[in-house]
């Protein structure tokens, strides 16, 4: 009750303090901070999912894997800044339009189907030019934006030897 009443009195004294000439100043800015596409502040959490592909004669033939897992995902509307970051384990991105700024961590996934794991490093990525991300392709949800650089990994199978792969990742925040 106590906390009611002080949440009140101190609302009721921001309002009558924010007043001018008699009118309540509005509470939300003028400008909205979102745009078409973009998740709104603060960061967000969607599903990502990147298909690893082994390279031709590791297996004596090409074998794909599919990983999925979390990350969150938001866009500074100001500076254009992008950011992305593991929901588990280390792995952060940030990425401007003119390529990457900053990339750090090793990720770890694994196939559900398989069991087999991926490793990434997100440090391949410093020195990446041009923008980051892009869109998904036509049918996919709005809230979709794929990486346009390849990334290169380590499979691990299931009682197998590790082997180079590499593979794309596309992050949507639409589904949780």
């Amino acid at each position: 009750m106590k906390v009611t009443s002080l949440l009140v009195v101190t609302a009721a004294a921001l309002q009558s303090a924010c007043a001018s000439d008699g009118a309540i100043a509005p509470a939300a800015p003028a400008l909205a901070l979102s745009a078409e596409g973009n998740p709104p502040p603060p960061r967000v959490l969607g599903r990502f999912a990147t298909t690893f592909n082994t390279s031709p004669g590791q297996f004596g033939a090409a074998q794909q894997y599919v990983f999925r897992g979390q990350a969150y995902f938001n866009r500074n509307l100001t500076s254009g800044m992008n950011f992305f970051e593991m929901a588990t384990g280390p792995g952060r991105i940030r990425a401007d339009a003119a390529g990457v700024v900053v990339a750090s961590g090793i990720v770890v996934l694994v196939d559900a189907g398989t069991g087999a794991q991926v490793s990434f490093d997100l440090s391949q990525l410093v020195g990446y030019s041009g923008p980051l991300f892009g869109s998904c392709p036509p049918g996919s949800p709005v809230n979709c934006l794929v990486f346009n650089a390849t990334l290169s990994g380590m499979v691990q199978p299931v009682g197998g030897s590790a082997v180079p792969a590499t593979g794309h990742l596309q992050f949507r925040w639409d589904t949780n």
